[in-house]
This record gives C-alpha cells, sequence and structure tokens, in this order.
C-alpha cells in the first residue's frame, strides 16, 4: 500500500473517530450556559431575556439571569445581588432561591427549558451541572435536582411553591452546597421515554438547611448555576 492510500485510510478514520465521540457526546440542552439572549439583564427576575429558558406556568418564583452585559451590580457578571462570582462558563449564569428564609420558608425559584430532542425510552444518559453557593446567601441546603418531563412541570393556580414532581437526578442528601466557587453536580438516569422538558431547582418540601457562618447578606438559599448538559451515554 502506497503512503498515500495510508494517508487517506489515517484521515478516514480520525473523521470517523471524531465523528463517533461528537455524537456521543452530544448536549441535548439549548443554550446550555446561558450565554444566548434577547435582551440585556439590567435588574433581577429576567430570565425570560434568556433564550430558551423561563419559569413555569403559574409559579411567581422568579429567576435571575446574570451576565456580564448588564451594568448594574444587580444582575451583572462577576457582581450582582448575591455575591461576586465569575462565570464557570461565557460570561454569564442564572441565580434561583432553592429555599426562602424566615417566613418565607416554602419559597422556590425553577428555571425551565426544553431539550433539542426528546429522550429514548430505555436509555441512560448523563446529567451534569456547575453549581455555585451566592457568597452574600446566609444558609445552605443540599437539596438540588433536575426533572425531566413529556410535559413542562407547573402549577394550576398562582403560587411560590414546590412543583410536586419528583426529580429523576438530585444531589445527595448532607452534601451541603456551602462552597464559594463552581462544584460539579453529576448524574446518570434511565429514561422514561418522550421527555423533552427540563426543569431545575429545589423540589424538597421540607429541604435540609444550614447556617453557612455569614452575618449579613439574605437568609435565602442561594446558587448560581451553569454549564448545564444532557447527553445520551454510549456503551
Amino acid at each position: 500500500m502506497c503512503a498515500v492510500q495510508i494517508k487517506h485510510l489515517i484521515i478516514s478514520f480520525l473523521l470517523v473517530l471524531i465523528n463517533a465521540l461528537g455524537h456521543a457526546q452530544t448536549n441535548l440542552v439549548n443554550n446550555p450556559s446561558f450565554e444566548t439572549y434577547s435582551t440585556c439583564p439590567s435588574t433581577w427576575s429576567q430570565i425570560g431575556f434568556c433564550t430558551g429558558w423561563g419559569q413555569p406556568t403559574n409559579h411567581y418564583g422568579s429567576p435571575d439571569y446574570d451576565n456580564s452585559c448588564c451594568t448594574t451590580t444587580t444582575s451583572g457578571v462577576p457582581v450582582n445581588a448575591y455575591g461576586s462570582q465569575a462565570a464557570y462558563s461565557g460570561d454569564a449564569y442564572v441565580g434561583l432561591i432553592m429555599k426562602g428564609g424566615g417566613s418565607l420558608a416554602q419559597y422556590r425559584e425553577y428555571v425551565q427549558g426544553t431539550l433539542s430532542s426528546a429522550l429514548v425510552a430505555g436509555s441512560p444518559y448523563v446529567v451534569s451541572a456547575r453549581i455555585a453557593h451566592a457568597q452574600n446567601s446566609q444558609n445552605s441546603s443540599d437539596d438540588f435536582g433536575i426533572h425531566f418531563g413529556t410535559t413542562a412541570p407547573q402549577l394550576s393556580s398562582s403560587g411560590g411553591g414546590t412543583l410536586g414532581v419528583t426529580p429523576q437526578v438530585a444531589n445527595a442528601s448532607g452534601n451541603f452546597l456551602s462552597t464559594n466557587g463552581w462544584v460539579l453536580f453529576q448524574d446518570t438516569f434511565v429514561a422514561a421515554g418522550g421527555e423533552q422538558y427540563i426543569t431545575i431547582g429545589s423540589f424538597a418540601s421540607t429541604p435540609n438547611s444550614q447556617s453557612t457562618g455569614t452575618s449579613t447578606g439574605w437568609a435565602h438559599v442561594y446558587v448560581y448555576v451553569d454549564d448545564v448538559h444532557v447527553y445520551l451515554l454510549q456503551s
């Protein structure tokens, strides 16, 4: 075999390998690091400006969209109302109250989106996200989950509590999300089939919480979320 033929074979093999790896790692989450937006945020509660993301119907919990394009310190990156945190990926992330403080203990915030394609029944999927506890949050929690549904979870009437669904992937009990800086959340699950809606937040009615020792700031449990991935696990 001549050198030219060997070279062509090597190139063909590499192209097949790259294509296979790319297919195995195809992220089904649209706008996974929240970079794309219709309007730059100027204050909190503007998740609707982030392309492809929103909040559940009838739920008045209002997630925050933070982006370095913001010219105020309310929803900027790295500095915003809940602390100072550089984005894990790119220039943006979302912020969620996982559990309200004081009399607002039942208050939750969820961010919700649509996958690029529905999940296949019986197939295993890897789910991951980067989470950072906000510096100005006085309390932390061990409750964090991601739910997948054939329909988007919502409330039948206006409210701000839990959605009444169980997430397929969830943070381990006792693993408190109290470290400032990004940590990896990752889990796997087998799809029932047809799930195309993703919802991120705290799903427990009474999540465990503990003080972080921060005496100033907000009594809420508040986290930043970035770099969300969902992909088929290839054997």
